[in-house]
């Protein structure tokens, strides 16, 4: 499985989405019934879970395998969407669909990430700003 993950911050327009979709940043877990508590290494004050809706399938066309999303001291503070199905690779030109969608809504000023196979990361770009980090 490949995934894109891109942190961004403060950009005018997730400040105005203050997140994605259904899930808005400084919420608590309590107010998502669509998600299951993932058992990992964490972080103190962190917890993290895999939403297990049905309501998000695709993005800009691309299946979705998962989304994960942190809380830390119960406030959402970070949103990752991870591409690519069991059965299905995950493509160079899909990740370029993506990003190209990403730096329209968000801007080209971001940091790309090269492959690192110890985290499974073959594409990443993370964008700058100056308050609380946001990832999609």
């Amino acid at each position: 499985m490949i995934c894109l993950s891109s942190v961004c911050q403060t950009t005018k327009r997730l400040d105005g989405l203050n997140g994605f979709k259904e899930f808005k940043f400084n919420t608590s877990s309590k107010d998502y019934s669509s998600l299951k508590e993932k058992k990992s290494i964490q972080l103190k004050g962190v917890k993290s879970y895999e939403y297990v809706g049905a309501d998000y399938k695709y993005l800009y066309g691309v299946p979705i395998s998962f989304i994960s999303v942190s809380f830390f001291k119960d406030k959402l503070y970070s949103i990752s969407i991870y591409f690519g199905l069991d059965n299905s690779q995950y493509t160079l030109e899909q990740f370029i669909l993506i990003k190209t969608n990403f730096e329209t809504n968000f801007g080209s000023d971001y940091y790309g990430v090269e492959k690192t196979p110890q985290a499974n990361i073959v594409n990443s770009c993370i964008w700058d700003g100056q308050s609380t980090i946001r990832t999609l």
